[in-house]
């Protein structure tokens, strides 16, 4: 079961006029649970479109208080299936299919309203799950038609039991009139009522999310229904699940079907209905591309768990645990695919395993962008838009709620709002960031940024652990090395280690005081080109280029071969990483170092790189009698040949396209363009490859 459903009185009713009387309407806004002492398991929670509110049976000691009159407000939809009566594309809620006609289906009004021969029986299809149930033709004599009477268009309302939008209709005890019932966006069908005020209109929640924000002094007819061909609330009634789990419940609750053509049109209905699932799933997932999410499961035995039959399981994936990463597709098994800061790779994660983020926190202080137009745009089905929010636009206010569906309640003097997030400027999460910039970058957190890199194996920790010390200045000992080493250079002119010292300090300080920010990538001509080779010094690449620099020896512009990768902040022009050059190609042989490094101590590092003999051992040289590191070794390789074989701009099929200039792509994605992705160059051919 599931919050939201509408529903009328059932065979079992016996509360008297509790609803309101016969056809009046309520709301499921709660579920029964075991353990539960107000709320037992098999029962559910009633809101009344009246304004009582009380807990009924749907299986409860064998009985069944309730029929659903409606389950699209609780998402029920039916995508690429058409009513042929009023033509809407997508059926909301329970799907009526004919046994008789070949593909002819009605949505619940139609039905309702008689549309069609009334002579042909019809299948009641609840969610894409369910497998239908043939219901009595509604030509028969004894067939029963109540009028549904509750919040529909005409009704008269008042606040109601979920009501907190303060003063939107002028005051506690005024009165409202229902203009219209509405979906609500993509995410559930006629669950809002629009009403109109004295002084303002707006849209409430009668369904949405099992919320009802209004209720009845004078109740609207909302058309007729046929109560015996209504489900029974928890009795053979199907709101969502896998089909699998359904098929042996349906098919034993459905009526035996006479004739071989609707045992062929039921098996159509079958299919039909298992096609569809793709565009469900998608349609009750959470997240939405774009979102940010964080990956909220506590240990990493949860998240395996949680990955199985959901895109599989990576040890690489344990590092994102509690990060936050931004929510890159849908797939159709409905798992989400996240792409996190800093890391080129996308991961497949079970919807179950994340949780939406939200930059916005209570007591935050946001502004209200001044564009009027653009506000009445965005506000659509996020609290809508009323000429009295003409005061706020521009002005500065503090959020005071956020939704979780990431809407914020936001006041000003004194008056709140609900905004959608994307009509406000977050001033407080702006002043963090600049406060984290500000920050000195703390040297133990550059590790976890080398992890989200994939760049920091396991046996590389010693190597970092000792950069760190020299970074620190923590170890007396490299000290008083390094700086006897200095006196003896400055001592002796004709050194060999001092001109090497020298020409390495010119080199690297001549860099850092360059400092140009307006240096764009070669390859991608769109990022600042954020790395420096040495001892060259040019500086033409970007690190989202990345696969272009593994495969480069020498430099594009001087063609002197790369010792080292300089990575630089676009901000200032520092050095803030020193990468070997053969680390960026091969994940096995590597000496590197991230953090923030200022001229004066490039060169001692750069001379600790040279002088430390913490490597790690070359492929030929791999211990293979040490199963870790033989694991290591091939998940390693196995992700290089992965990364080699997948399309540099989808980063999910396989590359299978390549043009004349030697780069490549999938062929959805190569089908697109015109110039090459990587040089830019015009695409005369494309040829496949098998």
């Amino acid at each position: 079961m599931e919050l939201g459903l509408r529903v009328v009185r059932g065979p079992d009713w016996k509360w008297g006029l509790q609803d309101g009387g016969v056809g009046h309407v309520g709301t499921v806004v709660e579920i029964g649970h075991r353990n539960s002492s107000t709320i037992p398991f098999k029962t559910v929670v009633v809101q009344w479109d009246s304004g009582s509110r009380s807990n009924y049976r749907v299986g409860y000691q064998g009985s069944y208080d309730l029929r659903v009159l409606d389950n699209a407000p609780a998402g029920a939809y039916h995508p690429r299936v058409k009513c042929d009566e009023c033509g809407s594309a997508g059926i909301i809620g329970m799907r009526w299919q004919c046994s008789t006609c070949i593909e002819f289906d009605l949505c619940t009004p139609c039905y309702m309203k008689g549309a069609h021969d009334l002579n042909h029986p019809f299948i009641r299809i609840d969610t894409i799950y369910h497998l239908g149930l043939e219901m009595p033709k509604r030509s028969l004599n004894n067939t029963v038609k109540i009028q549904a009477r509750g919040i529909f268009k005409g009704a008269r309302v008042v606040r109601g039991y979920d009501w907190e939008w303060d003063l939107q209709d002028g005051g506690d005890g005024k009165i409202g009139e229902v203009i219209d019932i509405r979906d609500w966006d993509s995410a559930s069908g006629r669950s809002v009522a629009s009403v109109k005020w004295q002084r303002s209109s707006n849209v409430y929640r009668v369904g949405h999310k099992g919320k009802v924000d209004l209720k009845c002094v004078v109740d609207a007819a909302g058309g007729y229904y046929y109560r015996d061909h209504l489900p029974i609330l928890g009795q053979n009634f199907v709101v969502s699940g896998p089909p699998e789990s359904l098929i042996g419940a349906a098919a034993t609750a459905r009526p035996q079907i006479a004739s071989s053509q609707q045992r062929q049109q039921q098996q159509s209905s079958s299919s039909s209905s298992s096609s569809s699932s793709v565009g469900a799933m998608a349609r009750s997932c959470p997240f939405n591309i774009g979102d940010k999410v964080r990956v909220a499961v506590s240990t990493v035995d949860d998240l395996k768990t949680l990955q199985k039959d959901h895109g599989g399981w990576n040890p690489r994936m344990a590092q994102y645990i509690n990060k936050v990463g931004i929510v890159h597709r849908i797939t159709d098994k409905r798992d989400i695919r996240v792409q996190f800061d800093k890391c080129r790779m996308r991961w497949t994660f079970n919807p179950d395993a994340l949780e939406k983020y939200s930059c916005f926190a209570i007591g935050d202080l946001v502004k209200v962008i001044d564009d009027e137009d653009l506000v009445k745009k965005l506000q659509h089905y996020h609290g809508e838009y009323v000429p009295d929010m003409t005061n706020i636009l521009g002005s500065t206010g503090r959020v005071v709620k956020v939704y979780t569906d990431g809407d914020l309640r936001v006041s000003f003097e004194g008056k709140t709002w609900t905004l959608n997030p994307q009509c406000v400027i977050n001033i407080s999460e702006m002043k963090r960031v600049e406060q984290a910039k500000d920050k000195k970058p703390d040297v133990y957190t550059l590790k976890d940024w080398l992890n989200e890199l994939g760049m920091l194996a396991e046996s590389s920790r010693e190597i970092y652990s000792a950069d760190k010390q020299s970074l620190e200045g923590t170890d007396p000992a490299n000290t008083s090395t390094s700086s006897n080493t200095n006196n003896i250079n400055n001592n002796n002119p004709t050194s060999s280690n001092s001109s090497t010292s020298d020409s390495a300090s010119n080199q690297l300080n001549a860099t850092s005081e360059a400092n140009n920010t307006d240096i764009k990538c070669l390859i991608c001509d769109e990022n600042f080109a954020n790395i420096r080779f040495y001892p060259c010094t040019h500086q033409v690449c970007c690190s989202d280029c990345s696969d272009c620099i593994v495969r480069m020896k020498k430099c594009i512009s001087c063609k002197q071969v790369i010792k080292k990768l300089l990575y630089i902040e676009s901000s200032n022009g520092q050095i803030y990483g020193i990468v070997d050059h053969g680390a960026s190609s091969s994940n096995s042989s590597s000496n590197m170092s991230f953090g923030p490094l200022p001229s004066s101590s490039t060169t001692s590092l750069l001379n600790n790189f040279q002088a430390k003999s913490l490597t790690i051992k070359p492929d030929g040289e791999l211990n293979i009698s040490d199963p870790i590191q033989r694991l290591q070794y091939l998940e390693t390789k196995i992700m290089e040949i992965e990364e080699a074989n997948t399309c540099g701009i989808c980063l999910e099929s396989t590359k299978n396209v390549i043009f004349l200039c030697g780069h490549g792509a999938c062929a959805n994605c190569s089908s697109t363009l015109s110039i090459c992705h990587m040089c830019r160059k015009t695409i005369t051919k494309r040829i496949n490859i098998y």
